[in-house]
């Protein structure tokens, strides 16, 4: 199974972050350091195990034939070096990364039959300017990045080989416009002869904690979306329309002190309760429950609810080392993972 590697370009958010703490890794980086909610930063490596054959109902734990394992080194400034997947004992894939001044400059990933490569060049203040992509050393795609005198990006160009790479498309022109206060209201992509291919509107209010944005395509409909978050950028709420105005669905989260979601509801085009979640957490902050309701004829209070325990151990420094899934009153562990870590 390869891990992708790519600049986040999420639904509600208009500019992909293009910093090398910003990157998604999927399973492992800087972004997941946080959550798999690691208290220590000086990190030198993660062991970690799972789909594991336990036969027991209580702690300790004895973890058998576990399917999948990684393997992930860490400089000492906490960035991923390197990353090693294994299903069922065999080497399935090996990324290595490599940094510059805390930037990352290559991915590469080895599957064995091929190797792909992803290098990305910035300029002297930091600014990603290109990223290039490999296949077995031949090159596939490149992209350009253009930005403004206040260092927004304006223009992101992805060019490939015809014959080359997925998809139909071998160029793509995306340009970002924003208002007075750096907010991105326009996002449009372009083919190389200047045909429109999706264009997003975005607009604010509420000090800009509130955002609509708008999909428009070929000029024939219109999708909207609102979300509002609160001051520490957690999404209080999400609402989806469709061509006419019409709500779509709603989602409301709420949040406790450490940003931990506490609770999310889930409503209908005709506002109708549908689902909600609930969590809670242990004094690290790590999940203890987690409780999903399905309510009957949207009523909430009278439906059926699926309720599911962690139990953890944890090391010296306050990082789990062994994870345990109990599901309802079953007595048996459902699902388990195992870490090994090691400290600078």
């Amino acid at each position: 199974m390869k891990l992708l590697i790519r600049l986040s370009l999420l639904v509600f958010i208009c500019i992909p972050k293009l910093h090398a703490q910003d990157f998604d890794f999927d399973t492992t980086g800087y972004i997941e350091i946080n959550k798999k909610r690691i208290t220590n930063t000086k990190i030198k490596s993660i062991k970690e195990e799972s789909g594991c054959y336990i036969d027991q109902a209580n702690p300790p734990l004895t973890y058998e034939d576990c399917e999948t394992t990684y393997k992930e080194a860490y400089d000492k400034n906490g960035n991923l070096i390197s990353l090693k997947t294994y299903e069922d004992g065999s080497l399935q894939s090996e990324n290595t990364y490599t940094y510059k001044n805390n930037r990352i400059t290559s991915i590469e990933e080895d599957y064995g039959d091929e190797v792909e490569k992803k290098v990305f060049i910035y300029n002297l203040t930091g600014k990603l300017m290109f990223k290039k992509e490999y296949e077995d050393k031949t090159l596939e795609a490149t992209t350009t990045y253009k930005y403004n005198s206040q260092s927004l990006l304006i223009e992101e160009i992805y060019e490939r080989p015809s014959s080359k790479g997925f998809g139909s498309n071998p160029y793509q022109k995306t340009i970002y416009k924003y208002n007075t206060n750096g907010k991105c209201i326009f996002k449009g992509e372009y083919n190389k002869a200047g045909v429109e291919l999706d264009v997003r509107t975005y607009e604010y209010s509420n000090n800009g904690l509130t955002m609509v944005e708008k999909d428009k395509r070929d000029d024939t409909f219109v999708i909207q979306f609102k979300e509002t978050k609160d001051a520490r950028g957690n999404s209080l709420e999400k609402v989806s329309y469709d061509y006419d105005g019409k709500q779509q669905k709603r989602m409301v989260n709420t949040y406790d002190a450490n940003n931990n979601r506490l609770s999310y509801e889930e409503y209908d085009g005709d506002d109708k309760f549908v689902k909600s979640t609930t969590e809670t957490y242990n004094d690290k902050n790590d999940v203890t429950t987690y409780t999903i309701f399905y309510p009957t004829n949207h009523s909430k209070t009278e439906g059926s609810k699926n309720v599911t325990r962690y139990w953890y151990k944890y090391d010296k420094k306050g990082n789990w080392t062994q994870r345990a899934l109990y599901e309802g009153d079953e007595k048996f562990v459902s699902d388990a993972v195992k870490r090994t870590l090691k400290y600078y």
